[in-house]
């Protein structure tokens, strides 16, 4: 009967619309345009939420019942994952966060819209884009931090998520 518990039965939020759902509640920007960055921000939200009805085959019934307990678990295992340069295997996070395997893994999927291992993969990726950013940091470096464990992998998976090499990065 509760609201939050209503919203994650109702449907889940993909990767981009959990994004700009937490840039609308902890907005990074100077406050003088504050106001003009949150609306474009509900906007951006109102259409990736019209757009999935739009295509509604794409969202599918939930695959298990949550309770707000679950709920909660499922968000400390992302916090988890946020802070981890080396995921912990799903049996391991989920005795940490006091759910089992099946719930961690299909709640992941139905709260957050991927998997765990791609939830961890795009957050290392993201934490990688940021870091290249600085050209103090060699690419080397930012694999290792990305937690990779070479230069040649993290190349490869940051050009297939990004579709330019990080050193090619480095040059816009």
């Amino acid at each position: 009967g509760e609201a939050d518990a209503e919203f994650w039965y109702a449907g889940e939020l993909s990767r981009e619309m959990f994004s700009v759902a937490g840039a609308l509640m902890n907005p990074r920007i100077h406050d003088s345009i504050r106001p003009i960055y949150i609306r474009a921000k509900a906007v951006e939200l109102v259409c990736l939420a019209l757009d999935r009805v739009r295509r509604p085959q794409q969202v599918l019934a939930a695959p298990i019942r949550l309770t707000q307990h679950d709920v909660r678990c499922l968000h400390n295992a992302r916090d988890i994952l946020e802070e981890s340069r080396n995921a912990p295997t799903l049996d391991q996070l989920a005795r940490r966060v006091g759910v089992n395997r099946n719930k961690l893994a299909m709640g992941f999927k139905y709260v957050f819209g991927e998997t765990v291992a791609a939830f961890h993969r795009e957050h290392r990726l993201e934490i990688a884009r940021e870091m290249l950013r600085d050209p103090d940091v060699s690419v080397g470096q930012v694999a290792d931090a990305a937690g990779y464990r070479d230069a040649g992998s993290f190349s490869k998976a940051f050009k297939l998520r990004y579709g330019m090499l990080p050193s090619d990065m480095r040059l816009k």
